[in-house]
């Protein structure tokens, strides 16, 4: 959902420090200063102590903010934890929803326990217990509503850039012997990690396409791991990783930065559109040739352009995403228009 441009002068930066704001920084701090450093965010502001970095800046750099309390979903049966986070980008709101799913599953179990979230769970707010129970897209609206609430006041929003839900499915622990888990093409693995992309029980997947065809380069390569791709859904599978104790949290932090990075594709990738449109109409407000011009190079950064081999995020699956956005034409146009000169060129993709 977009929201109007909103020249630096008039972003919401500036007040996050504020005590009481609904809004803060996306990072985790204690008494001020950044918790951990993460590399995502490090990356992305181009510092290593982005806690310092000017708020003129960090608007610039198109680092959202999140609501500054997190929100727990419930399930209706209580078998799974759900946490909910709403970040607030210049140009619009993402929301994200983690699930976390505790137990032992065999292969056709798991695959049933992912299907049945959105088929068959009903969720509430934590916050809002006298609410009614809802299917997780109503959830997701409301808490979306709530997101654009906290900036916006009660100014009434704009319909705009709203792409389907993306997907990020990580197995994060798992026993047996490596060998039970390596994918070959059209094998039961091969047929698992086509289920949990598309959210489907097993016994509901038909004949996969070809595994390469499908295989996105990024860092869960080792020992026959793979970023499994579909059209807005990824699984990573590390089975080196989660079949080895103390590898977990790397896992974790993994699916954390693919989520952050995902979220703020899209949010570029709505810019463009947004850009796209204005610009048929004539040129674009005020605010917006600075807005555009930081996003339209974000993504060249993230996509990779043929002048240098030189990309900002290892795992190619950001790159995959904005490829299959149906946008690369809008992103062309954008950069012409900003005056940008380096043609796009999808580095490294895959298959790995």
């Amino acid at each position: 959902m977009n929201a109007s441009v909103q020249p630096l002068s008039a972003g919401i930066w500036p007040t996050v420090a504020d005590p009481g704001s609904i809004l803060t920084v996306p990072w985790t701090q204690r008494d001020g200063a950044i918790a951990e450093i993460n590399n995502f965010w490090h990356r992305t502001s181009g510092y290593r102590d982005y806690a310092k970095v000017s708020a003129e800046r960090a608007w610039r750099a198109q680092i959202p903010l999140r609501l500054a309390r997190s929100t727990r979903a419930v399930t209706r049966d209580g078998q799974h934890r759900a946490m909910l986070d709403g970040f607030c980008h210049p140009l619009g709101n993402t929301i994200a929803l983690t699930h976390i799913l505790l137990g032992e599953f065999s292969a056709a179990e798991l695959a049933a326990s992912l299907a049945s979230l959105e088929r068959e769970s009903f969720y509430r707010m934590a916050d809002e217990p006298d609410t009614g129970w809802r299917r997780l897209s109503g959830m997701a609206s409301d808490l979306l509503t709530r997101v654009d609430e906290a900036r916006r006041a009660d100014q009434e929003p704009d319909p705009g850039y709203c792409p389907e839900p993306f997907v990020l499915v990580s197995v994060i622990q798992a026993t047996g012997a490596l060998t039970e888990f390596r994918t070959a093409s059209g094998g039961d693995t091969h047929r698992l990690l086509d289920a949990l992309a598309d959210r489907n029980r097993l016994e509901e997947v038909g004949e996969p396409r070809p595994l390469a065809e499908q295989t996105i380069t990024g860092r869960a390569e080792r020992a026959g791991g793979l970023i499994y791709g579909k059209d807005r859904a990824r699984v990573i599978w590390a089975p080196y990783r989660f079949l080895a104790g103390g590898k977990t949290r790397w896992l974790s932090c993994y699916h954390r930065n693919l989520l952050l990075a995902t979220a703020l594709t899209d949010a570029w990738l709505g810019v463009i559109a947004w850009a796209s449109g204005a610009l048929t109409e004539g040129a674009l407000p005020t605010g917006g040739d600075e807005l555009v011009e930081r996003t339209a190079r974000l993504l060249g950064f993230v996509y990779g352009v043929r002048s240098t081999a030189k990309v900002v995020y290892r795992s190619r699956s950001t790159a995959a995403q904005i490829r299959d956005s149906g946008l690369s034409a809008e992103l062309i146009q954008a950069r012409e228009y900003i005056g940008i000169t380096e043609e796009l060129f999808p580095i490294n993709i895959g298959p790995a």
